[in-house]
């Protein structure tokens, strides 16, 4: 019974880490739409170091 219980454990977390990767990239799109629009509004606009 354990190892149906790790199983089904290890999907959880796959499926998790599947949303996470998905949330992950939504945020990078959402950054990068940001970023964008202050491009726009501030001609000279740079991201500062490290915070790339």
């Amino acid at each position: 019974m354990k190892f149906f219980a790790l199983k089904d454990s290890l999907q959880n977390i796959q499926e998790q880490i599947k949303e996470l990767n998905e949330d992950k990239k939504q945020l990078q799109k959402d950054i990068e739409n940001l970023e964008a629009k202050l491009k726009k509004e501030i001609p000279d606009y740079k991201l500062q170091e490290g915070q790339e």
